[in-house]
């Protein structure tokens, strides 16, 4: 199967955001997956890659602050992003008679979510992996604090609090370059580091959303750190707030990290998608 990359900009305002579309012959639909914090449109082609390969289009793109987009990142700014390059889907999907199906996985379920309740953003379905429903920075220094107590536990010098912290996310984020200069592909010059806190403090996007009719597979790692980081001891409680917001969902437990490392969990969770799909 040939693929057609086409890399293209979307301009509103002030801000220019780079955005792909990956194209095969006669698309069964199109998928709309926002990038990671710190990732890119890339990595997303990459990731869901076998899903192309299965007959569907897909479309990701840069959060400002991120390659080639324009202006400055912020929690707030995803929301807005995300609306932008979800607009021009769905212009593309009316046009071309094709469905569009969501993806979120970690972070961008929030902004996936916030806007499929409104007209312009309808999915015939949506696939949660490992998704983050809220932020708390409550919930991420009490995760701080337990594993600098273990640290000190298990070590007959207790670690600095500095050295503990570049522990920590690296705990959290194996695998993701970071430096003071900046989280993956996201460089500290180009955040809004007072907004982007005080967002983390003040935006709860999900508050009062709630998709009644759409169907939305939910698969989950009961040992993912980021999720018992925002959601306690995942299980019950976490399928009750998935289900807050989406009552048709349905749930599938990984046997995994948070980032599908296992090549054998990949292959069943893509299989899972196929016939979800």
């Amino acid at each position: 199967m040939k693929y057609v990359h086409e890399k293209r900009w979307e301009t509103q305002s002030a801000v220019r955001l780079e955005w792909v579309r990956v194209r095969v012959p006669e698309p069964r639909g199109i998928l709309f997956v926002p990038p990671l914090i710190g990732g890119n449109h890339v990595q997303q082609v990459r990731h869901f890659r076998r899903l192309v390969r299965r007959g569907y289009d897909l479309v990701s793109f840069n959060y400002a602050g991120h390659g080639g987009s324009t202006d400055k990142f912020s929690l707030e700014g995803t929301l807005r992003d995300t609306r932008l390059i979800l607009d021009r889907t769905v212009r593309i999907s009316r046009r071309e008679g094709l469905p569009i199906f969501g993806i979120g996985a970690c972070y961008p379920a929030i902004p996936l979510l916030f806007w499929a309740g409104s007209p312009e953003g309808r999915f015939q379905k949506i696939v949660l992996i490992n998704a983050v429903l809220g932020l708390s920075p409550r919930a991420v220094v009490r995760s701080f604090l337990d594993y600098y107590g273990d640290l000190r536990r298990t070590h007959r010098r207790a670690p600095r609090v500095m050295d503990a912290l570049r522990r920590y996310v690296d705990f959290i984020f194996p695998g993701v370059a970071k430096s003071r200069r900046g989280f993956g592909a996201l460089e500290r010059r180009r955040t809004r580091m007072f907004k982007t806190l005080y967002d983390a403090f003040a935006l709860n996007p999900l508050k009062t959303i709630r998709l009644p009719r759409t169907p939305v597979l939910c698969l989950y790692s009961t040992d993912d750190p980021i999720l018992n980081i925002f959601d306690g001891i995942v299980g019950s409680d976490y399928r009750a707030e998935v289900r807050r917001v989406c009552p048709l969902a349905r749930f599938r437990v990984l046997n995994s990290d948070h980032f599908l490392s296992h090549p054998q969990t990949r292959t069943e969770v893509f299989e899972d998608l196929i016939q979800f799909l």
